[in-house]
C-alpha cells in the first residue's frame, strides 16, 4: 500500500506540475509573441484567452467522460494531444496559426485536471485529502517557477523555436510515466443525464460561483503579470518571462500549508480567510502603482491564492459523492478556465481602451465576491463522504 501511494502521488504531482509548466509556457511566451508578431494588448491576450477557453472545454468533456471511460488514458491521450500540437507549433509563421494552435493544445492539456484530480483523490486516504492535495499543488507551483524560467533561459541561448521542440519532449516523456505508474480504473458506466439531474438539485451556487471567480481572478492575474512587466515596468521579453515564476514560487509552500490548515482548521474558513485578504492585497497597486508595489502584490497574490487550491479541490470532492467527482471537477474547473480565459481577454481590453489599473480594480472586486460567497458554503462536517 505505501508503495502504491507513492506511484499514485508521484505520477500525479509529475502529470500535475507539468500540465502547470505547459499552462505557464504559453503565459510567459506572451512578450515573445507580442513583440515578434508585433500585437497590441488584446491580440496578445487573445493567445492566453483561445488557450483557457479550449483548455475549459476539454476540462469539462474529459471530466463526464470519466463517468464511462478510463480516467487514466483520458489524461494520456491529452498529452499525447499536447505533444502533437507542440510539435506543430515549433513552425508557427503567422498570428491566425498561433491561435489555431492554441486550440489543439489547450484541448489536450484539458483533459488531466478532472481525472487526474479525481484519480488522486479517489486513492487518497480520507483522513489526508488536503495534505495530499497539498503535495499535488506543490508541484503544479513547482512547475509554474520552472516553466518560466525555462522560457527565459531559451528565448535568451537557444530561441523560440527549440523551446517549443524542448517542451514537445518533455510532454511525451511525462505521458510515459503517467501511463507506467498510474493504475488503470474502473469506470462505473454511470448516465450523465442522472449526473446534471444530481449536480442541479445538489451542488452549492455559492461554491460554483466562488470557484468561478476564484479561479478565473488566478489565471487573469497570471496571464497578465508578463505584458504588466514588459509594458509598464519594462523589463525585456526574457525577464518579463521569468517575473512569471515569482507568483508560483510565493505558492510553493503555500499549497501545502493551506492543505495542512484545511486540515486542521476547515478548508472553508481558511479559504475565506485566502481569498478576502488576496482582493486587499490587490489595494496598492491601484492607489499606488510603480514597479516596487507590482512586485510586492505579485508576492501577497502568490502566497494567498495558492493556498486555496488544495482547499477548493477538497471542498468540491467532499460534496460529491465518490463516483460524481470526475464531472464534477469538470464542471467546476471548466468554468474556472472558461472565464479564466475572458479575464484574461479582458485584462487586454480594458489596458488598451482604459486605463492598465482598473483591471486590477476589476479583480479586487471578483476575490471579494468570491469570498464573500465562500463563507456560505457549509464546512468540512457537512460535506458528502459517501
Amino acid at each position: 500500500m505505501p508503495g502504491n501511494r507513492f506511484r499514485l502521488i508521484f505520477a500525479s504531482s509529475a502529470a500535475h506540475m507539468h500540465n502547470h509548466m505547459a499552462i505557464n509556457l504559453i503565459i510567459a511566451v506572451l512578450p515573445a509573441f507580442q513583440a515578434i508578431l508585433i500585437l497590441n494588448y488584446t491580440q496578445t491576450e487573445l493567445i492566453a484567452a483561445v488557450f483557457f477557453i479550449s483548455y475549459s472545454f476539454s476540462t469539462f468533456a474529459s471530466g463526464l467522460l470519466g463517468l464511462r471511460h478510463s480516467k487514466k488514458w483520458l489524461v494520456v491521450a491529452g498529452q499525447l494531444l499536447a505533444f502533437v500540437s507542440l510539435l506543430i507549433l515549433a513552425g508557427y509563421q503567422n498570428y491566425t496559426l498561433v491561435l489555431l494552435i492554441q486550440v489543439l493544445f489547450g484541448f489536450g492539456c484539458g483533459t488531466y485536471h478532472s481525472p487526474g484530480t479525481t484519480i488522486l483523490v479517489d486513492f487518497s486516504p480520507r483522513e489526508r485529502i488536503n495534505t495530499y492535495l497539498g503535495i499535488h499543488g506543490f508541484a503544479s507551483s513547482l512547475g509554474m517557477i520552472i516553466s518560466p524560467l525555462i522560457v527565459s533561459y531559451f528565448l535568451i541561448s537557444h530561441g523560440l523555436k527549440n523551446l517549443i521542440l524542448f517542451f514537445a519532449f518533455l510532454t511525451f516523456v511525462v505521458a510515459a510515466i503517467y501511463s507506467a505508474l498510474i493504475e488503470s480504473d474502473k469506470p462505473e458506466k454511470l448516465p450523465v443525464k442522472e449526473f446534471f439531474t444530481f449536480f442541479r438539485k445538489s451542488a452549492s451556487r455559492h461554491l460554483v460561483f466562488s470557484y468561478l471567480l476564484r479561479d478565473a481572478s488566478f489565471w487573469g492575474i497570471m496571464s497578465f503579470i508578463p505584458l504588466y512587466a514588459f509594458n509598464v515596468v519594462g523589463l525585456s521579453k526574457a525577464a518579463s518571462a521569468a517575473v512569471v515564476a515569482l507568483f508560483p514560487f510565493m505558492g510553493l509552500f503555500a499549497n501545502v500549508t493551506g492543505g495542512f490548515l484545511g486540515d486542521k482548521f476547515g478548508a472553508v474558513k481558511v479559504a475565506v480567510l485566502s481569498i478576502f485578504l488576496a482582493s486587499l492585497s490587490l489595494l496598492p497597486i491601484i492607489v499606488i502603482p510603480s514597479p516596487k508595489i507590482f512586485y510586492l502584490t505579485v508576492i501577497a497574490l502568490g502566497v494567498l491564492l495558492y493556498a486555496t487550491i488544495p482547499l477548493y479541490d477538497s471542498i468540491v470532492a467532499l460534496h460529491m459523492p465518490l463516483h460524481y467527482r470526475s464531472p464534477a471537477y469538470g464542471i467546476f474547473q471548466g468554468i474556472g478556465f472558461f472565464f479564466g480565459g475572458l479575464f484574461s481577454l479582458g485584462a487586454g481590453v480594458i489596458s488598451d481602451y482604459i486605463d492598465v489599473k482598473f483591471f486590477f480594480v476589476f479583480l479586487m472586486v471578483a476575490l471579494l465576491l468570491s469570498a464573500f460567497l465562500m463563507r456560505f458554503v457549509g464546512s468540512n462536517d457537512e460535506l458528502k463522504t459517501s
